[in-house]
């Protein structure tokens, strides 16, 4: 994973901006799928080291900064992003009674914080879909029910991979269909 994000970065901000946001990923989908919750500790370092990164970004208002420390994407839109995906997952948790946990609130505001507002809306997109089409998989395969609980956040770590590595073409794919 650390490979390929070195692959598509090379040595970067944005390389080691992805590096944590997957890391903290993986260990939350493993820590999902097996005990059924989302550390908020987990949620707590992922925006500390999220806050850490923006800092030379405002540094660079007061002061010079060497380009290579300030990352592509602005606090605004980070910001914008974490309000959007958590914003998003915090209506579905109040509809669905239960239906979604508020583990999964903070984490996709965690994802939203990282990937911004256009990186948001890909996540959400593709993590929705994976999720449904494996439950649909399992309800027909008998091994849940409609009723059954299935972890978001492995789906919601396949959908950030995505994101991560085929964002531009997935973008230059949709304009395209326009």
């Amino acid at each position: 994973m650390f490979a390929a994000a070195f692959y598509r970065h090379g040595l970067s901000l944005d390389f080691l901006i992805y590096s944590t946001l997957l890391y903290l990923l993986f260990t939350t989908a493993q820590i999902d799928l097996q005990h059924g919750i989302i550390p908020n500790i987990i949620i707590t370092a992922g925006l500390a080291a999220g806050l850490l990164y923006t800092f030379p970004q405002l540094l660079s208002y007061l002061l010079p900064v060497p380009e290579a420390l300030i990352s592509e994407r602005s606090l605004i839109d980070a910001l914008f992003g974490m309000l959007l995906g958590g914003g998003i997952m915090l209506v579905i948790f109040m509809l669905s009674g239960g239906g979604m946990g508020a583990g999964d609130v903070k984490l996709m505001a965690l994802i939203g914080f990282y990937v911004g507002t256009g990186g948001t809306a890909v996540v959400l997109l593709f993590g929705f879909m994976l999720g449904a089409l494996t439950g649909i998989a399992l309800i027909l395969t008998g091994k849940t029910t409609s009723k059954g609980a299935l972890p978001f956040a492995p789906f919601l770590f396949l959908a950030t991979l995505i994101q991560v590595f085929w964002s531009s073409q997935i973008g230059e794919w949709y304009l395209n269909l326009l």
